[in-house]
C-alpha cells in the first residue's frame, strides 16, 4: 500500500504576501507523519520560491507515481492565493466561463498558472481504486482565493487569499456581459462572475383566446410527443475527495488564530483531526465548516466527492 503527500505553502506571492500558508504545511506535514502515519519520505513540499508552475507540476507528477489501485492512497495540500480567469480553452466553463486557479509563485496569468482543469486531467490519470485527497486553502475552492488586505500585526489580521488579476487578464471576461441571458457582479477593479438571470427564463406566456371544445375560451394546448432521450455519456466514477476553504464565489481567510497565523481552513480541519481518530472525511470536513462560521469568518468550506469515499476515514 502506497501513502504519499504534496503540500504547497506560498506565502511570498509577489505583491501580495500571505502570513499563515507556510504554518498550514508545517502543521500538515506533523499530522501526516504522526496521526496518518505517512512516512516522512513520501511527504513532499513546495514553498514559496520553490513553489514554481513547474515546481508544482513537477511534484504533482512524482505523486502520481507508484499508484496502482485499492488501497494506495495520495493527499495533496495547497494553501496560498487562488483566482479566476476567463476560461479560453475547448471545454469552457459552462456555469461561469470562468477558471478557478492556483497561483504559483511565478504566476504570469498565462502559461505560468494551476488551473482547475490541469487539476482534473491529472486526477484522470490515477488508476481506479486510488484514494485522493484534495484540501484547498484558498479562495474560489469550492470547485476548486483568501480575500487581499495588507497584512498588520495584530490579533484581528484577516486577509483573503484572493489575487486580483491584471487588467488585460479581467477584460477577457467582459464578453460574458454581451450575454443577454447573463448578468454580471463586479470584484475589485473587474473581475467578472456570470451568474444566470433565471427570472427572465421565466416570462408569463399569454395564451391566445380562442375556440375550445366548451366554448369561448383558452385552448387547451394539444400534448407534444415526448421526446426520446438522448444517450447519456458514460462518466467515469470520482476517485477523489475534496475540502474546499470556501463556495467558488467566496474567499478563504488568511487569519491570526490563537497566536499564530493559519489558514482558517486548515487551523479548524486540523483541531477536528486531533479530536480523535478514525472519524470520517465528511465529519470532519463539516465539523470544520460549522466552526469556521461560528468562529465569525464568512468561508463556507465544501466537502465534496462519492459517498465511499466521503464515508470512509480521514487516514486510511
Amino acid at each position: 500500500m502506497a501513502k504519499k503527500a504534496l503540500l504547497i505553502g506560498i506565502n511570498a506571492s509577489p505583491g501580495a504576501p500571505l502570513r499563515g500558508c507556510l504554518n498550514d504545511v508545517e502543521d500538515w506535514h506533523r499530522v501526516l507523519t504522526s496521526v496518518g502515519k505517512y512516512n516522512p519520505d513520501n511527504v513532499r513540499v513546495a514553498a514559496d520560491e520553490r513553489a514554481t508552475t513547474q515546481g508544482i507540476r513537477d511534484r504533482m507528477a512524482w505523486l502520481r507515481e507508484g499508484m496502482v489501485g485499492a488501497g494506495d492512497e495520495v493527499i495533496f495540500c495547497y494553501s496560498g492565493h487562488g483566482s479566476q480567469v476567463r476560461d479560453r480553452g475547448p471545454q469552457d466553463e459552462l456555469a461561469d466561463h470562468m477558471d478557478e486557479i492556483l497561483c504559483p509563485v511565478d504566476l504570469d496569468w498565462n502559461t505560468k498558472v494551476i488551473t482547475d482543469d490541469d487539476l482534473g486531467d491529472w486526477l484522470k490519470t490515477f488508476p481506479a481504486g486510488v484514494k485522493v485527497t484534495l484540501i484547498l486553502d484558498c479562495c474560489h475552492s469550492g470547485t476548486g482565493t483568501r480575500d487581499l488586505r495588507p497584512p498588520v500585526e495584530n490579533p484581528h489580521y484577516k486577509a483573503s487569499k484572493f489575487l486580483l488579476p491584471p487588467i488585460d487578464i479581467e477584460l477577457r471576461a467582459e464578453g460574458l456581459k454581451q450575454n443577454k441571458d447573463v448578468h454580471t457582479t463586479k470584484l475589485g477593479h473587474g473581475v467578472v462572475r456570470r451568474v444566470k438571470a433565471w427570472r427572465d427564463l421565466r416570462k408569463a406566456v399569454v395564451q391566445p383566446k380562442g375556440w375550445s371544445w366548451f366554448g369561448w375560451g383558452t385552448p387547451k394546448p394539444k400534448p407534444k410527443p415526448k421526446p426520446v432521450p438522448a444517450p447519456q455519456p458514460v462518466v467515469p466514477a470520482l476517485n477523489h475527495v475534496l475540502i474546499g476553504g470556501c463556495r467558488s464565489d467566496q474567499t478563504s481567510a488568511d487569519a491570526f488564530i490563537n497566536s499564530r497565523y493559519n489558514g482558517a481552513l486548515t487551523r479548524f480541519v486540523i483541531n477536528e483531526i486531533a479530536k480523535g481518530a478514525g472519524r470520517s472525511v465528511a465529519d470532519i470536513g463539516n465539523a470544520a465548516r460549522a466552526a469556521i462560521l461560528s468562529a465569525g469568518y464568512t468561508q463556507e468550506a465544501q466537502v465534496e466527492g462519492p459517498a465511499n469515499l466521503l464515508n470512509a476515514p480521514m487516514f486510511s
